[in-house]
């Protein structure tokens, strides 16, 4: 499959009086230093290498048509990995979901959640009323309780 061009922003599209948009996508007078700030947001569903094109028409004081094009190469990835294990006992099924975070940055999740299709039940280990594990004592906690002791 080749490249696949998505537009993200035509100026054309965007409704006239909008942040100094006129009709038919012409954008009027820019003056010196001064600039549009557009944010333009489109999910990637592939990872590998994207390449973003950045392009802007004007007039130059001749009257013609001129181009400005930016080339913007990034690399997508997927920030989880799902591994899944089923473990067959007796007369039940147990589906068990390790997500691990591939990035290397913190993600921060919601929720994860699991919805069986009509033949299965769902039970959530997470809400079994079981009071979780105390933590383990730090190093220092240890070894100034061997310390003591």
């Amino acid at each position: 499959m080749g490249p696949k061009r998505v537009p993200l922003l035509d100026a054309a599209s965007v409704p006239a009086g909008a942040v100094g948009i006129a009709a038919g996508g012409v954008i009027g007078l820019l003056g010196p230093r001064q600039h549009l700030d557009y944010v333009v947001e489109h999910e990637l569903k592939e990872s590998g290498v994207h390449i973003m094109i950045c392009t802007a028409s004007y007039l130059d004081t001749s009257g013609e048509e001129r181009k400005v094009r930016q080339y913007f190469k990034f690399q997508v990835q997927k920030p989880m990995s799902v591994t899944t294990k089923l473990h067959f006992m007796q007369e039940c099924l147990f589906l068990e979901n390790q997500i691990q975070n591939v990035t290397k940055v913190p993600l921060h999740l919601d929720a994860v959640k699991f919805e069986p299709t009509l033949h299965y039940i769902r039970e959530d280990l997470n809400d079994l009323g079981v009071d979780p594990a105390p933590p383990a004592p730090s190093p220092e906690a240890q070894v100034a309780a061997a310390a003591a002791g």
